[in-house]
This record gives structure tokens, C-alpha cells and sequence, in this order.
């Protein structure tokens, strides 16, 4: 069972980390994963787990986290590139938890949407 909710602004709380506190009891405790539908991103405890690596200053002083965002470069190089075949499936689902903490963080924090695909984003 999933739990759908239209946009970020839907969730519960004002503050990001209020609103992350919420996501965890909800996703980790509750066992019950949240779809933010209008931005097609599926919370689950992997997730949430990245998202709680992050330092928690970032979440009030609206930093960047540009050491994940060449993490997910890594990710994406990997994965599209000419070796790709050796790209394990553990792999592509461990970083694909951690692309979808960044665009989620991005949700919170800053209250934009971005495009994890698009190659400007990964640019450190």
C-alpha cells in the first residue's frame, strides 16, 4: 500500500525538517511508502535513509550538497555509459534512493523541482 499526496506542500509541517520528520514516521515507522504524485517521486525508506545522511544545517540554510550531486554523477556515468552491462542491479537501485533524496531535498528545502537527468544539474 502506498500513500499518494499531490505536492510537497501537502505534507504535513511548515519547516523542511518538520516535514522530513513526518515523512519518517510515516514511510519508516508506518512502513508506509509516500508518492508525491505531482512530481512522480516514490519516498521509501532507502530514501529517507539518504536524506538523513545529510547534515541538518543544509535543511535551514538552504545549502547545496554538491559532494551528492558528484555521487549521482558517478550514477549516471555508470549507468549510460560503455561499460554499463557491468553496472550491477544493486547498484542502479542504491543510487537511484539517492537521486531521488536530492530531488526531494530540492523539494523541502528550496521548493523547486529539479531534473536529476538534466546535465546542467550535475555540473559541481
Amino acid at each position: 500500500m502506498t500513500l499518494e499526496v499531490q505536492s510537497v506542500d501537502k505534507l504535513k509541517g511548515e519547516a523542511p525538517l518538520t516535514k522530513l520528520r513526518h515523512l519518517y514516521k510515516t514511510v519508516c515507522r508506518r512502513n508506509l511508502p509516500v508518492h508525491l504524485v505531482e512530481n512522480g517521486l516514490l519516498i521509501t525508506p532507502a530514501v529517507l535513509d539518504e536524506l538523513m545522511r545529510f547534515d541538518a544545517q543544509t535543511f535551514s540554510q538552504c545549502e547545496d550538497c554538491p559532494g551528492r550531486r558528484a555521487m549521482l554523477q558517478l550514477r549516471k556515468s555508470q549507468v549510460n555509459g560503455p561499460c554499463r552491462s557491468s553496472v550491477g542491479d544493486a547498484f542502479k537501485e542504491e543510487t537511484k534512493a539517492l537521486e531521488t533524496a536530492i530531488a526531494l531535498y530540492f523539494l523541502l528545502v528550496r521548493g523547486e523541482a529539479v531534473d536529476t537527468n538534466d546535465p546542467g544539474f550535475l555540473e559541481v
